[in-house]
């Protein structure tokens, strides 16, 4: 599959109409909060994860060990803190690249890619919590990456 466009183009800091005002300053608190998941094959789905039970995120993730991203861009595209988790080891298990992950990582910057699937949250303190608006960071991503689909 060829790189995406949107994967390839520079991105402006400037990009209002795709900001989700405050993503990290609000959030879910509890068990089983819904959240984004989007797998190496491009598929978009609305998941729920209890963040305060790593071994839920590991199944989310479907690792056995993960890791926070946290980006400049992905701060810049959402408007607020947002991370996502991915499998620590998924360039040793040779796992697909995910476009979306590589972008918001800026692989076409410095060639190190995301690979497996990936699950969003917010950045509190030294935790994870679930992002409060999800079906607007859905949306958001669903319009920006054209080639998502929905599951």
């Amino acid at each position: 599959m060829e790189m995406p466009e949107i994967c390839r183009r520079k991105q402006s800091k400037k990009q209002p109409e795709e900001r989700i005002l405050a993503a990290g300053m609000d959030c879910q608190k509890g068990r089983n909060m819904k959240t984004i998941k989007i797998t190496t094959d491009n598929k978009l789905s609305v998941i729920d994860v209890d963040f305060d039970d790593y071994r839920d995120i590991q199944k989310a993730v479907g690792c056995e060990h993960f890791e926070t991203v946290k980006t400049q861009r992905l701060f810049d595209f959402f408007g607020g803190p947002v991370l996502f988790c991915v499998d620590e080891e998924g360039l040793l298990k040779d796992l697909a690249l995910n476009w979306v992950g590589s972008f918001f990582y800026g692989t076409e910057s410095h060639g190190h890619p995301i690979v497996g699937d990936i699950v969003f949250g917010i950045p509190i303190y030294d935790t994870i919590e679930a992002p409060k608006d999800v079906e607007s960071m859905k949306q958001s991503l669903l319009r920006i990456f054209e080639f998502l689909k929905e599951e």
